[in-house]
């Protein structure tokens, strides 16, 4: 993976958020840049499968038709990806020949850079709350339950990738 540390020191891992626990304060750590160092692979993907089938569910209530499953799969692929700042569409395509975990998401079929970054457009509100979810799930490793005061700064950190993730398809 390339790095680009003008960049990836905006990415919003940042927030040292303070929650109430039983009316104390309690120190939050710093989500990683790369779930991986809290989580194994497998497990990310499973939260990351279960968060889009929530998502799908909720869609399929409201719309009352189906879901394709190339917006899944997508779906998966992208929050797994910026998950673990796999950022750019280029690295993320790249990933899903190399990585064993990128290559289970996709189906062993590797969407085009265009076709990620397409997709990351028409999509962007529904990434920014699937991603938040994931990070909750991270989080949660760490802090046990995720306080609804702390889900702003995981969305914040969720925007900031997805911002950055534009940025670098625009380069």
């Amino acid at each position: 993976m390339i790095e680009y540390p003008e960049i990836a020191a905006n990415v919003g891992a940042k927030p040292r958020a303070t929650v109430l626990e039983t009316g104390r304060a309690v120190e939050v750590p710093e989500l990683p840049q790369d779930a991986r160092e809290w989580v194994d692979p497998c497990t990310l993907s499973l939260w990351v499968q279960d968060e889009v089938d929530a998502l799908t569910s909720d869609r399929l209530g409201m719309a009352g038709g189906n879901i394709d499953p190339e917006a899944v799969r997508m779906f998966e692929l992208l929050a797994f990806a910026y998950a673990t700042n796999v950022l750019a569409s280029y690295e993320i395509a790249a990933q899903c020949k190399s990585d064993p975990a990128f290559r289970f998401l996709s189906s062993g079929q590797t969407p085009f850079p265009e076709e990620i970054t397409a997709f990351r457009r028409r999509h962007r509100g529904q990434l920014e709350s699937l991603l938040t979810r994931v990070f909750a799930w991270v989080m949660s490793t760490r802090i046990g339950d995720v306080r609804p005061s702390l889900y702003l700064d995981l969305l914040q950190i969720a925007r900031d990738r997805l911002d950055v993730a534009r940025h670098l398809d625009e380069l």
